[in-house]
Order: structure tokens, then C-alpha cells, then sequence
């Protein structure tokens, strides 16, 4: 089974936005738990996605991502 998935960076910097945005509002203790459970859900996919796509033997690809920014 080959899995892809495409990267938007815009899509991703509005992502971190958000997540900024909600931890300078908030006081850690004061973010509401669902909210903390839902970045933490969707950062930790987005983290295996890279490292899938980074694999040498994991055939999941991520087009339109730039790897030549990466240092490996």
C-alpha cells in the first residue's frame, strides 16, 4: 500500500498560527484540555507523517514538501 499526502504550506503555517496564537491567549494551565487533546492529536500526526516520508524504507511520500530545506 503506497500512502501520500501533499503539503500546503500555507495550510501549515496557518496551523502553527493557530497553535501560537492559543498559548500566548492562554495561560498553559487555562487552555481547555479538548483544545490541548486536539493539537497534541494533530501535531503528533503531522511529526509521523514527516518521519514516514523521511524514511528510507517507508514508502509514504509527501509531495509539493520541500526537502531540500531539510538538514539531515
Amino acid at each position: 500500500m503506497h500512502e501520500e499526502a501533499t503539503f500546503k504550506e500555507d495550510s501549515f503555517k496557518d496551523y502553527l498560527r493557530c497553535i501560537l496564537k492559543i498559548s500566548e491567549q492562554n495561560n498553559i494551565d487555562e487552555i481547555d484540555t479538548k483544545i490541548m487533546k486536539m493539537v497534541i492529536k494533530t501535531y503528533g500526526y503531522i511529526l509521523r507523517s514527516f518521519i514516514f516520508h523521511l524514511h528510507k524504507k517507508d514508502c509514504y511520500e509527501i509531495s509539493n514538501y520541500p526537502d531540500e530545506l531539510l538538514i539531515i
